[in-house]
């Protein structure tokens, strides 16, 4: 019966390590952490073509209570050098971040809230740039801007579901 004991207060130890070694910078001035490339969910609430926008783009953020996090839509085709205005809407009941790790950009926005965020893409365009929630990243809150045909490891679904990035 002792050595029961032991496996437990183990496993307890080893579940406690792993919660604690899995937390994402959340500051809203630091930049946050990337997603885990592939090996992350990623919920997919379409592509928007960005090329020709000259309005604000309307990102949703949302939560379906805690059953599903996304941004809506999840990629966006932009053109290199390109500067678009960002209206982050926060339509989910807990606070969401927005944050592109490559450009500076952390931004929280509370539910119920929006603000607008300006981002000027790189003049050479190059590989896609993620973005992600820093709170909700692991339940598939995240997505990216592209240069190309699509996104480069998502193969450019436009529909909804789960995929991996």
């Amino acid at each position: 019966m002792g050595r029961f004991k032991i496996v437990a207060v183990v496993a307890v130890l080893a579940l406690a390590a792993v919660a604690c070694s899995s937390k994402t910078d959340t500051t809203p001035s630091g930049g946050g952490t990337t997603p885990a490339g592939n090996s992350t969910p990623l919920t997919n609430k379409g592509t928007l073509d960005a090329t020709a926008t000259t309005e604000k783009i309307e990102i949703e953020m949302d939560n379906e209570g805690t059953t599903e996090f996304y941004f809506k839509p999840s990629f966006f085709k932009v053109k290199p050098g390109q500067i678009v205005t960002l209206d982050l809407k926060n339509e989910g009941s807990v606070q969401h971040n927005f944050t592109i790790t490559s450009l500076g950009i952390n931004e929280n926005v509370d539910p119920d809230k929006e603000t607008d965020k300006n981002v000027t893409f790189p003049a050479g365009g190059g590989s896609d740039i993620q973005f992600f929630c820093a709170f909700h990243v692991t339940q598939g809150m995240r997505g990216a801007f592209f240069f190309g045909s699509a996104p480069q490891a998502a193969g450019g679904g436009s529909g909804t579901g789960r995929t991996t990035y």
